[in-house]
């Protein structure tokens, strides 16, 4: 009896594995790691802890602080790893934001007083950044 059951616990295993890659948004898993550092120290004021927009500072500002976990949801199931990099870097507006109310990240991650390209620093910084949110994205 247990013979003929393994194989369809097997199978039926294999099949949900699959179902539930074909629906996860892939990232860099070394990547997000780091960028879960660097997200805790720079963002979660404003985002919180969780990336769902309920930060200690959120209250006071001006507009909603977005939910970092619903980006590819709102996204027709595609996260916008482009327009994320681009928003967080500050190179382009973000309208809902106003008169951004968000950092310019793109000059505030780099140290002059450190050794090394910083723009390579910075922007190493952001694509961290960019994989750990891929990883919180709501299924």
């Amino acid at each position: 009896m247990m013979n003929r059951l393994a194989p369809r616990v097997v199978l039926a295993f294999l099949v949900l594995a699959v179902a539930l890659a074909a629906y996860a948004v892939p990232f860099d898993t070394v990547k997000a790691a780091s960028g879960r550092v660097t997200f805790q120290r720079y963002c979660a004021s404003c985002h919180g802890a969780g990336a769902k927009g309920d930060g200690r500072l959120a209250s006071i500002i001006k507009v909603p602080v977005a939910d970092l976990t619903t980006l590819a949801e709102r996204n027709q199931g595609e996260f916008p790893s482009d327009r994320v990099r681009q928003f967080i870097d500050g190179r382009k507006d973000v309208v809902a934001h106003g008169l951004r109310e968000m950092p310019v990240w793109g000059d505030a991650l780099q140290h002059p007083d450190q050794p090394g390209d910083q723009e390579k620093i910075a922007q190493d910084k952001i694509d961290q950044l960019v994989e750990y949110l891929k990883s919180l994205q709501t299924k």
